[in-house]
């Protein structure tokens, strides 16, 4: 079935308010006896673009700026479909067209009807233009969005799992796209989206172990305890780094960097709220309180809710869990967030080696910073077909990892309960907030070793608690040192 856009244009009005667009166009909808239907909207809409944002490559203490601010929001209604999406039909696509000049201030959201949330991509390209046509698939061969160049016009792995969606959901209905301006002063047009279903669709596979069929459960603990256990992707952050030059009009130069965080254990990293909410040292009404000056921490006016880490256990041949106290989280208001973060999660220094000194404790600390807090959800997962999580030289997948796709954690903006699966990947790209650091001014150029940190003070009980430190080399070339301005 074909619809002309002309003839679809005298039939229906576009109505924006603010920024929130309304558009009912369906340029191709394929009958999927021929195992794929795309749907696409194809219309060029300027971007929003905040006025006062900050840019993490200038001033990470900069104010987040005006909450009036909106993203573009486009309403995509799919109909006709099977009433139900999962491993065997379901979303297997997307396809984007987007015109940017600086295609890294750009985040982009898909919402399906029953509210699934996946991450297309979220600020990547660092300062190239455009998305032209690209095609975003768990199999995209030409690899993660976030290590990709723009212009972007390949087949890509997108920031999150598209495989969230079928779950069983029924796909009829409003799906939404919401694509996010987070730089100011520089302007965007949207052109063109498409969802494509098939009988070859993003697949989740999820773990036989569960509380119904707990025989199926892997445990090598003597306790009987199924414990997480958080490694970071070497390979992921030496493949996404990026050297920001000295500028002397800021008097700084700086490091940026993505951080992928696997969960290898046997159990998940499971975070449940307590609904008891803190500003400063007092326990207040709710979330939905304002702490006053003075009481804030970690850039938030919003409370702190006390967290709890659920701990899976086989005992007497059955499944159950244990509880215990976890760390604290709070409500992440800025634009682009919009959702719940875990405090205290991860630090970030800068070292410089000292010659014949393999005790790296004792090496010069020349930056360091603390990621204020991460979202914990299954962005990614690991597995055989995409090889995303290294750990010491080896890779680990579906068929290495015990317990796999035990957890589905599909969102942070819920307050009551976060988590990294068995297999799951919490994965920040370098244009994220707070994936950076501040060069010093006096910094030369040359050879520097980062450390990153997961869970520096120890908040979550794991199954090793000494493989949470990745340190890697990394030799600046546009520092002071040699030459004042550099080039990026």
């Amino acid at each position: 079935m074909t619809f002309l856009l002309s003839e679809i244009m005298k039939k229906i009005d576009l109505i924006t308010v603010k920024t929130i667009v309304f558009i009912v166009l369906f340029l191709r909808f394929s009958p999927f006896t021929n195992a794929q239907t795309t749907i696409s909207i194809e219309k060029s809409i300027p971007i929003p673009d905040h006025p006062s944002y900050h840019d993490d490559r200038e001033d990470e203490e900069h104010e987040h700026g005006n909450n009036s601010y909106a993203p573009l929001t486009l309403y995509i209604p799919v109909w006709g479909l099977p009433a139900q999406i999962d491993t065997t039909f379901g979303i297997e696509k997307v396809q984007l067209s987007i015109k940017h000049s600086r295609i890294s201030d750009i985040k982009i959201e898909l919402f399906s009807p029953d509210g699934t949330l996946v991450w297309i991509s979220n600020r990547n390209g660092k300062n190239g233009e455009d998305y032209r046509n690209a095609t975003f698939t768990q199999r995209g061969f030409d690899g993660p969005i976030s290590s990709a160049e723009a212009p972007f016009s390949g087949e890509y792995q997108p920031d999150g799992n598209l495989a969230s969606f079928n779950n069983g959901q029924d796909p009829n209905g409003n799906w939404i796209l919401k694509v996010h301006d987070l730089g100011a002063n520089t302007e965007g047009v949207f052109e063109k989206v498409s969802l494509a279903f098939s009988d070859n669709p993003a697949r989740m596979r999820t773990s036989p172990c569960s509380f119904s069929n707990p025989q199926a459960c892997v445990c090598s603990r003597v306790d009987g305890k199924m414990m997480p256990d958080l490694v970071i992707s070497a390979m992921g952050t030496a493949a996404n780094m990026w050297e920001i030059a000295y500028d002397s009009t800021k008097g700084y130069g700086m490091l940026m960097f993505e951080v992928r965080v696997m969960n290898l254990g046997e159990g998940p990293l499971e975070l449940v709220g307590t609904n008891k909410w803190l500003c400063g040292p007092d326990t207040v009404a709710d979330r939905n309180v304002r702490c006053r000056e003075g009481d804030e921490t970690n850039d938030s006016i919003y409370p702190r809710q006390i967290f709890q880490q659920n701990i899976y256990r086989i005992k007497n041949g059955q499944l159950d869990k244990i509880t215990r106290t976890a760390g604290t989280m709070a409500y992440d208001g800025h634009p682009g967030h919009d959702h719940y973060h875990a405090d205290y999660y991860a630090r970030f220094t800068l070292l410089k080696p000292i010659e014949n000194e393999p005790d790296t404790s004792k090496w010069e600390q020349v930056g360091a910073a603390r990621k204020a807090s991460f979202c914990l959800w299954d962005m990614q997962f690991c597995d055989e077909e995409n090889k995303k999580c290294d750990a010491k030289g080896r890779f680990y997948d579906e068929r290495t990892l015990p317990n796999y796709g035990f957890g589905t954690y599909r969102s942070c903006d819920d307050p009551r309960r976060q988590g990294i699966s068995v297999g799951g990947i919490d994965w920040y790209g370098l244009h994220y907030d707070g994936q950076n650091l501040r060069l010093p001014s006096t910094i030369a150029n040359g050879l520097y070793f980062l450390k990153l940190e997961i869970d520096p003070f120890n908040f979550y009980e794991e199954a090793d608690e000494t493989n949470n430190v990745l340190i890697l080399p990394v030799v600046f070339r546009f520092q002071k040192g040699d030459t004042e301005g550099g080039k990026k």
